[in-house]
């Protein structure tokens, strides 16, 4: 979490530092064609819901279309170690003259994660050894969201984010790796710039 805090703080003050007024004499600056939202994460799912901190930021070639990165650092409830989405960011924006800007998204990527166990059990008095491994898969998330225009100001968003986790178990009653996923809605708040 501190990596992911610390990443954020650098970016912001990078995008902060390039928006310092300069010389007069040089020549004006071309608006920014760009967007970046650093957000509070909240999911919901029964038995999973998960709370953690996300960072997107891209370009856009025109008024209506952005394409970017993100990443998010998740922290899922029954799930050991933490769950990190790294994807690519694309986003259909719908300006307004209004104060509030409207846009959809689309974020297809994989989700790293990993865990290992070892363990025992005893069945009949016969110690069986046994281990788990868990890593992560293929990431995915759409939804839709709202923004306030400026700079620094307010975003929200609600998506359907799935989650996918592959799970290897080995021992003497080998059972086949298999897949499952941790499908939730998750509501995205916090600043865009």
């Amino acid at each position: 979490m501190k990596l992911f805090v610390s990443i954020c703080l650098l970016f912001i003050s990078g995008v902060t530092f390039s928006q310092l007024p300069g010389d007069s004499t040089r020549k004006p600056r071309v608006p920014r064609n760009g967007y970046g939202t650093l957000t509070f994460v909240a999911g919901f799912k029964e038995g999973h819901n998960s709370v953690g901190g996300a960072l997107n930021f891209g370009v856009k070639p025109s008024k209506h279309l952005g394409v970017g990165v993100g990443f998010e650092l998740l922290s899922f409830n029954n799930v050991k170690t933490k769950y990190v989405p790294a994807y690519l960011d694309c986003r259909i924006f719908f300006p307004s003259s209004g104060s509030i800007e409207a846009f959809g998204l689309i974020q297809p990527g994989y989700g790293f994660y990993s865990f290992k166990d070892d363990y025992d059990t005893t069945i009949q008095n016969v110690t069986v050894s046994s281990s788990i491994s868990q890593k992560g898969g293929f990431y995915f998330s759409t939804g839709a969201g709202i923004k306030i225009k400026g700079a620094l100001s307010p975003v929200f968003t609600i998506r359907y984010a799935i989650n996918q986790f592959k799970t290897v178990l080995k021992g003497d009653h080998f059972v086949p790796p298999t897949s499952g996923s941790i499908n939730s809605i998750v509501f995205n708040v916090g600043l865009s710039f």
